[in-house]
């Protein structure tokens, strides 16, 4: 089934067989019972950007792929030119379901490979806060002044106090500056062994790829058949609709 849904670039390519999948075919004819449309090119074409949906969304060659649901979904409506508030009703998530469960048994790698893509995002996502932490220190340390002490303290405090106080002040800065000192160098520590792991992962990643390049090629039935990419004019085999 995943053969007949393909990718060039960030267009979606549709093999009219999919239609032959009842699910599909449900998606399509669901469309075609709407009587909003002014032609059957936009039948066809709300049908298509369902479908490019669900290929962006669950499908392991999507970009998206890695990225957790809610940026997948954000990601799969925008690239699929649906509108923000669309939603998956009964028969998409019905073609969902069966595309999904199809991959994962023709390709069993897949939800090794999601995992490790998946486990790569969060590392990504781990660093970048790291940086994030380390860089507001910096930041700490570079803008870190003695306290001035305002007219208003000075009114009515000896020489002997105000020095006292800005004694007092001066040591809490050295204090401060040292516990920042000291987190930073936390946090630059767990980036360094984070980021050595990097490597690993990506290996990881690639061994899942051609594992799956594989199960994939084993898989492929021999056939011909016309394609349909998502910015071409829409015009699938009306017969076999």
């Amino acid at each position: 089934m995943y053969h007949l849904i393909d990718r060039q670039g960030m267009d979606v390519v549709i093999h009219s067989e999919l239609f032959f999948i009842p699910e599909f075919k449900a998606i399509l004819d669901k469309h075609k019972r709407k009587k909003s449309y002014a032609t059957e090119e936009d039948q066809i074409t709300a049908a298509f950007r369902e479908i490019s949906y669900i290929f962006f969304y669950i499908d392991y060659r999507s970009p998206f792929d890695g990225m957790d649901d809610d940026k997948r979904h954000s990601n799969a409506i925008f690239n699929a030119r649906l509108t923000e508030d669309w939603v998956a009703d009964k028969v998409v998530s019905g073609a969902i379901s069966v595309y999904q469960r199809n991959i994962y048994e023709v390709i069993p790698t897949v939800k090794s490979l999601r995992t490790a893509r998946r486990g790569l995002t969060s590392v990504n996502d781990l660093l970048e806060d790291l940086v994030r932490e380390i860089e507001n220190r910096r930041m700490l340390l570079q803008g870190k002044k003695k306290k001035a002490i305002s007219v208003e303290e000075s009114i009515g405090v000896t020489k002997f106090k105000r020095i006292e106080k800005q004694q007092r002040d001066t040591a809490v800065n050295e204090v401060d500056t040292k516990a920042i000192l000291d987190e930073s160098i936390s946090y630059i520590t767990k980036f360094m062994a984070l980021i050595d792991k990097v490597p690993s992962y990506v290996l990881t990643i690639e061994n899942a790829l051609k594992q799956v390049a594989k199960e994939e090629s084993d898989s492929r039935p021999l056939r011909g058949g016309g394609k349909k990419g998502a910015r071409e004019d829409v015009d699938w085999d009306k017969g076999r609709t």
